[in-house]
C-alpha cells in the first residue's frame, strides 16, 4: 500500500524468484505482482476461487467496491475451505 491505496502484492512465487543471496538487498516494489486479481466483499466464494487458481495463488486482496485501490481484507484458499467445511457441516 501506497498513501493507503493497494499498488501490489508479494507472493511466494515472487520471492523464489529472487536469488537467496540477493533477498536482503531487494526492495519489495521489485519483485511484487503489480497485475493484481481482486475481488470485492460481495463476490461468492466460487467466484474468489476461480480467480485463485486462474493466477495459481493462494490469497486474494479484497477491495472496496467503490475504490479498487483500497483494501478491505485478504481471503485465502483456507478460508474457502474452511467455509465450505462449515457449511458442510450445519447442513447434516
Amino acid at each position: 500500500m501506497a498513501g493507503g491505496r493497494l499498488v501490489g502484492i508479494i507472493t511466494r512465487t515472487d520471492i523464489l524468484k529472487v536469488e537467496p543471496s540477493e533477498r536482503s538487498g531487494k526492495d519489495v516494489s521489485s519483485v511484487m505482482s503489480d497485475q493484481l486479481a481482486t475481488v470485492h466483499p460481495d463476490e461468492d466464494l466460487f467466484s474468489a476461487l476461480v480467480k485463485m487458481i486462474a493466477r495459481s495463488v493462494g490469497r486474494l486482496p479484497v477491495v472496496d467496491p467503490n475504490n479498487a485501490e483500497v483494501i478491505v481484507g485478504i481471503i485465502t484458499r483456507t478460508d474457502i475451505g474452511k467455509a465450505i467445511e462449515r457449511s458442510r457441516s450445519t447442513k447434516t
